[in-house]
């Protein structure tokens, strides 16, 4: 395993314990309601079950990256990227895609195809939803620390190709931007 690679996994695992932190206060506070007068009960066991699930996503996405299979590890980040801007913050999630795509930049350097532009043909035709955060609000939100939750954060969500969406994705510095749903 090159040293590359190695560090790029030593990445994700330091990626993977921030969420899981991050998950772990999402958990504590996902049952406070009504300002502290009550308990939701309900409510913090979604949070655990979907913190779980983003766990569960994280090890797989490892796991291929270690295999190579850096597709599989996308997708699997998309789903845990899903999973957290449902709870407010998908950032961390973001920051890993982002280094596969770093994985994927690196290998198309190294090609020597003149036909080969970097762009996947089956992106051009994968329709997904990308939830983007209007300019409007995103000051608020980072004054305030976090992004909130869709739809009462303001975000908006959109159907579009991959590329497209990716292309709105690549250009967001905030780093809200992101696929929520790949349709099949």
């Amino acid at each position: 395993m090159s040293t590359t690679i190695s560090s790029r996994i030593a990445t994700l695992r330091r990626l993977h314990s921030e969420t899981m932190s991050s998950w772990s206060g999402c958990v504590d506070t996902a049952g406070i309601a009504d300002c502290g007068e009550r308990h939701d009960a309900a409510r913090e066991e979604r949070a655990q079950d979907d913190a779980d699930a983003a766990g569960g996503h994280w090890d797989r996405a490892i796991e291929a990256v270690e295999a190579g299979d850096i597709g599989t590890a996308r997708q699997e980040l998309e789903w845990a990227r899903s999973l957290a801007a449902e709870w407010g913050d998908s950032s961390i999630e973001t920051q890993a895609l982002r280094l596969l795509d770093e994985d994927d930049e690196e290998e198309e350097d190294g090609d020597d195809d003149p036909e080969d532009e970097g762009v996947d043909a089956d992106d051009c035709c994968v329709m997904v939803t990308v939830e983007t955060m209007p300019d409007c609000h995103r000051s608020s939100h980072r004054a305030a620390g976090n992004w909130g939750t869709y739809p009462a954060n303001g975000a908006e969500r959109t159907e579009m190709t991959r590329e497209d969406a990716q292309e709105i994705v690549d250009a967001d510095e905030d780093g809200y931007d992101h696929i929520v749903e790949v349709k099949s």
